[in-house]
């Protein structure tokens, strides 16, 4: 199992995030939903928990990625997040380096083991 290195961001969502959350959650809201961000989306329809979604589920579904796209939460998170990474890495070379190297180690024995497959 590869260690863990944590970039250390902790607490509110950052501004720029926060604030197209705002905006997702008002688009959301004018479709007729109330949801207080995407991972929390749907969590009290009914059926989430059956096997099937319902209609509804479907349509909320459906508004949510078009609220992504409208208010481009997707583009806006992944760049706030991707500086968190870079600024971590940036601190904790020797880390991220040992995690590489590791990670690195575990790919070649996976690939050695899968050239011992039949077929491999």
């Amino acid at each position: 199992m590869l260690g863990s290195v944590s970039s250390g961001r902790q607490g509110p969502e950052p501004l720029g995030v926060a604030d197209v959350l705002g905006r997702w959650s008002e688009c959301m809201r004018a479709a007729g939903f109330s949801a207080p961000n995407p991972v929390e989306a749907g969590a009290d329809l009914p059926s989430v928990k059956a096997p099937e979604p319902d209609a509804a589920e479907i349509r909320m579904a459906q508004t949510d990625v078009e609220c992504k796209a409208r208010t481009n939460l997707v583009g806006v998170w992944f760049a706030v997040e991707a500086d968190y990474q870079k600024a971590a890495i940036a601190q904790q070379p020797q880390a991220f380096e040992a995690l590489k190297a590791e990670r690195d180690a575990q790919a070649a024995r996976l690939a050695q083991q899968i050239a011992g497959l039949p077929g491999g």
